[in-house]
């Protein structure tokens, strides 16, 4: 992957900008294990990972260097992100000494990447006192250029078709998350001998973000498995998501032997920590699902009971299935790249048909809804017709959230990406139940 910027050491300039804007919200106290667990997923949620989709936290950052791309913009963004969580967590303990913070924030990087050269690098540049002067700037770069080219390794090239992708989304949650649990070991190893921190906690920290890749992935051979039939595409996929997390040949090797003895939906959920891991997992597996172009109700029944044992509320799979296409409906690209348009319809056209059976089966208290509340017909008849604005799309979720008291399944209306339904619910109202102004337009 080419530079995202200019300059080789962009990772060093960067993590000077960081230091130099304003600070982020100081994290929890280091020594409280759940403490610090609970800010750091409190930040990921806030900034977006959980979702899927990342705020722009290069807004009040200035990019050294050069001009940021287009396609270098999602590592940027998610390096300023992982360096703000890192650098909250290093001022819990380096409140004096600013100066040094640059290199800490990329020593506690070259802890997440994982790498012990970058990481020997690292803490000999640390230990110098002050270092200056031509040769010790050069070797600050040079160790600075080599750790951006590893985080840049970490991230999807520009054109690759999982971008943007659940799994995709899943990748860079953990990247994020792992740099900020290092980062809380690097703090607290300050000021002990040799100033690293236990190589078995980084480790371990290490095991949980890979976890998480290689649970999503045995899910999917699970899924694909289900209906006792493995085809070419879905084995694309699988094949493509164990490449974009860089699984080395070991690894494949040992996934791929799950096709004959595939893990179930209840070994699968007992090793997934968090709703935010169980809706990336959720979620990617709609895609598995999809790809072969259908929909089998062997593989329904399977993520069925992966809900149950992630004891999650039934209307849990709806919200995700939603999700994904309102995913997939945002970048019309991932449909090409990966052949999905044709099972994207289908998607919909299923979704249509659960649509109306909920509608007509609770048809009483829907039309009493839409007569109270005169508005919500009327932005229905909008959204078949045209886009709503953001208000209306905001009015419409809210009273369809007051509706969903009465008709559970309509709940999916209100989940993220839910306006995209709106037609599809206008479309299958039946006209006897409305009021008869709403009929007559």
């Amino acid at each position: 992957m080419s530079r995202p910027t200019g300059s080789r050491a962009w990772l060093l300039h960067l993590a000077r900008d960081v230091v130099a804007a304003p600070a982020v919200a100081p994290a929890a106290p280091l020594a409280d294990d759940a403490a610090y667990e609970r800010w750091l997923t409190a930040q990921l949620t806030a900034r977006g990972f959980d979702a899927g989709l990342p705020t722009d936290a290069l807004h009040g950052v200035r990019p050294a260097a050069d001009a940021v791309t287009f396609d270098a913009f999602a590592l940027l963004n998610g390096a300023t992100h992982a360096m703000q969580l890192a650098l909250a967590a290093l001022r819990a303990t380096d409140d004096d000494d600013d100066d040094r913070l640059p290199l800490r924030l990329l020593t506690a990087l070259a802890h997440a990447e994982g790498d012990g050269r970058l990481v020997d690098a690292a803490h000999a540049l640390l230990d110098h006192a002050e270092p200056a002067g031509r040769a010790a700037r050069r070797q600050t770069t040079a160790f600075a250029s080599a750790l951006g080219e590893a985080v840049a390794a970490e991230a999807l090239p520009a054109g690759h078709p999982l971008l943007g992708h659940p799994f995709h989304q899943l990748l860079r949650y953990t990247w994020v998350q792992r740099v900020g649990r290092v980062a809380r070991l690097v703090a607290l190893a300050r000021g002990q001998l040799g100033g690293r921190p236990e190589p078995s906690a980084v480790m371990a920290t290490h095991g949980r973000a890979d976890s998480a890749r290689h649970l999503t992935v045995s899910a999917c051979i699970g899924l694909a498995c289900a209906d006792g039939i493995v085809d070419a595409e879905e084995r694309k996929l699988i094949q493509a998501l164990m490449n974009a997390a860089r699984f080395d040949a070991g690894t494949q090797a040992m996934h791929a032997a799950e096709f004959d003895d595939p893990p179930g939906p209840e070994a699968i959920a007992a090793r997934v920590e968090g709703p935010a891991l169980r809706a990336f997992v959720l979620r990617t597996l709609f895609l598995a699902a999809l790809v072969n172009g259908r929909f089998h109700e062997a593989e329904r029944a399977w993520l069925e009971r992966l809900g149950r044992a992630f004891d999650l509320p039934p209307d849990v799979l709806d919200r995700c299935e939603v999700e994904a296409l309102a995913a997939y409906e945002r970048d019309t690209g991932l449909l090409e790249k990966l052949s999905l348009r044709a099972a994207v319809g289908r998607m919909r056209a299923d979704l249509a048909q659960r649509i109306e059976r909920a509608v007509r089966k609770n048809a009483h208290a829907v039309a009493a809804e839409i007569r109270e509340t005169s508005e919500l017909g009327q932005l229905l008849l909008k959204a078949g017709r045209e886009p709503l604005s953001p208000a209306e799309r905001a009015q419409v979720k809210a009273q369809l959230t007051d509706l969903a008291k009465a008709v559970p399944a309509l709940a999916i209306f209100a989940v993220p990406g839910g306006s995209i339904l709106l037609p599809l619910l206008i479309r299958h109202l039946p006209f006897d139940i409305l009021p008869s102004n709403f009929r007559d337009e």
